[in-house]
């Protein structure tokens, strides 16, 4: 593209412009082209071509200019920069024609060829310029957005972690004054009071994961409602119950906290503080109800605790939360609900491969032991285990390196798509290359279990790892003609680059956008969208039909690019093609 820029587009616009003077004059003076000189016509041609060179590259020169000035665009400078754009373009058309003129031997030069010069050079040459400058505005203003949305991105983020820091003082100085008393009368006592304080502020100060299993919450949870017990009243009646369900759901730490907190700070009357967590579908719902006092002398003060819950709800749930609070006779009633999405990762499907008979009956036993593992097959070899894995998909391999046939780092290399991988060799040799291909573990024979263990949770992690990271939305939004335009990723057949814009087609519409292709693809699942083109990206599910090297879509055509279509091919028909 830049070599037509500058060596094809100023030949082609030196012609166009010849071509519009001869026009003009040949129809003023009613001349005819092809009567004139042909030494004449060359030497205009030519020089017309040539002067070209110089005057498309008159307005790129103003625009980086004007451009690295910046400032507000009055109305003042736009006239001064379009005026010395004019002014340049005068002199170059006067000095041009007289010059080609001369080089044409067509001379004395007559006042209407300067005119029809000046007057087509200038419009020409302010055209150029106003669409040049505009799209420099245009640039300008996207980049101007874009470091916008960052900065108010990153705004909410460092407020988002001034809200997590902020501990609850009311708490702190309670539990602290709780424990001091406590090493007076019971020191056994005072010590798991300082044990679980500790696991309070260690969950809150290191586990800064950004998120974590609502388990992991309830254990704080727990652990906080433990510590006030010890330093509540004793005709306090307590009633505490977490659904079983609420497990391996990710969501986001310390919304809890504020609710119960409260509960326990205004706890009166009947002295009954009531806690339930569930899960109803996708919505986790705590509701915290504590008795009052018949009589309270309200206090008109706010602690930090519920506006930081309402803060963060606003800014980590959009619209997909509900914070309510109720006051009945004799009690009071906080309740959030948060749709989350459900991330709990099920049991991991593995096969053990290995040529050792009692090496495989030892993993079989480990793995017997172990809850989320899911035992789908034992292999002797990686002939067996190929075989096995055309039948059985599974998520995990425990492979053995040194076997009959393939080596399982050979079996790696030459089977695509293979599960994720947990080393189990007698040799260190291959480690380096094990964590070249990304393998999970690697366990040295012989393998003790808790070794076995280490790697069987380290494996968990990062499935669950990976399913907290999907996204649990199925749409997007794109800005197009001034609104935001919601579209199912379900709904798209396939969207088309269109330099600076992406066109996307669904069965009902066409939306034009100011993206990138890659920018779209990144935010599309990848199983279900594939790019066969550089200016293509199709939704695998919506092809019709294939012929040769087009993909029909509907009533659309879509071209695949001859340099991948075996590459292609293999990511739409893969193992779904039926032939004879």
């Amino acid at each position: 593209m830049k070599f037509f820029w500058k060596y094809l587009f100023p030949p082609l616009y030196g012609l166009f412009f010849y071509t519009i003077i001869r026009l003009v004059s040949d129809l003023t003076n009613q001349d005819k082209f092809w009567e004139r000189r042909l030494e004449q016509n060359i030497a205009e041609v030519v020089g017309v071509i040539l002067f070209s060179f110089l005057l498309t590259r008159v307005p790129p020169y103003y625009v980086r200019k004007f451009s690295r000035k910046g400032g507000q665009q009055q109305l003042r400078i736009i006239f001064l920069e379009f005026g010395q754009v004019l002014l340049t373009a005068m002199v170059l058309a006067t000095i041009g024609s007289c010059v080609i003129h001369v080089a044409a031997n067509d001379y004395p030069i007559g006042i209407d060829d300067l005119v029809i010069a000046n007057v087509l050079v200038s419009l020409f040459m302010l055209l150029h310029y106003a669409i040049l400058r505009g799209n420099s505005f245009i640039k300008a203003y996207v980049e101007q957005k874009v470091l916008v949305e960052k900065i108010r991105n990153d705004q909410l983020l460092t407020e988002l972690k001034f809200l997590k820091a902020q501990y609850h003082p009311h708490f702190l100085f309670n539990a602290l004054n709780t424990i001091y008393f406590q090493m007076d009368e019971d020191v056994s006592a005072a010590k798991q009071s300082v044990e679980k304080f500790s696991e309070l502020l260690r969950y809150q100060l290191y586990d800064q994961q950004q998120t974590v299993p609502v388990s992991q919450e309830i254990r704080y949870l727990d652990n906080f409602i433990q510590l006030q017990q010890t330093r509540s009243s004793e005709k306090l009646r307590l009633e505490v119950c977490f659904d079983e369900r609420l497990n391996g759901q990710q969501i986001y730490p310390l919304l809890f906290l504020p609710l119960v907190e409260n509960a326990f700070k205004y706890v009166g009357g009947d002295y009954h503080i009531k806690i339930a967590a569930g899960l109803q579908e996708s919505v986790i719902r705590l509701e915290v109800e504590n008795g009052v006092p018949a009589e309270t002398l309200l206090k008109k003060e706010k602690g930090i605790g519920l506006e930081n819950l309402k803060r963060r709800l606003e800014l980590l749930y959009p619209e997909r939360h509900t914070l309510t609070a109720q006051k009945k006779e004799n009690s009071f009633c906080r309740r959030t609900d948060s749709t989350i999405p459900l991330t709990m990762p099920g049991k991991i499907k593995c096969i053990i491969t290995d040529d050792e008979p009692f090496a495989r009956k030892g993993l079989q036993g480990y793995a017997a032991q172990i809850d989320f593992l899911d035992l789908r097959g034992v292999c002797e070899n990686a002939v067996e285990l190929n075989s096995l894995l055309k039948r059985e998909p599974v998520d995990l391999l425990f492979l053995d390196i040194e076997m009959p046939y393939m080596t399982g780092i050979d079996f790696l290399k030459h089977f695509p798509g293979a599960p994720r991988v947990i080393f189990t060799t007698a040799y260190e040799k291959y480690a380096l290359q094990g964590f070249e291909l990304e393998v999970l573990d690697y366990l040295l024979k012989p393998i003790p279990f808790e070794r076995f263990l280490k790697a069987a949770n380290k494996a968990y992690d990062h499935f669950r790892g990976q399913q907290a990271a999907v996204t649990p939305e199925d749409y997007i939004f794109v800005k197009a003609d001034n609104k935001l335009e919601k579209i199912h990723f379900a709904d798209i057949l396939f969207a088309e680059a269109l330099e600076n814009y992406v066109a996307i087609y669904t069965r009902e519409k066409k939306v034009i956008t100011h993206l990138t292709l890659k920018m779209l693809q990144e935010k599309l699942p990848a199983a279900s969208f594939v790019q066969p083109h550089k200016s293509y990206l199709i939704s695998i599910d919506k092809i019709n039909s294939i012929e040769g090297n087009i993909l029909h879509i509907d009533q659309y055509q879509v071209p695949i690019s001859k340099y991948q279509k075996d590459e292609i091919m293999e990511k739409i028909v893969n193992s779904k093609l039926l032939k004879r």
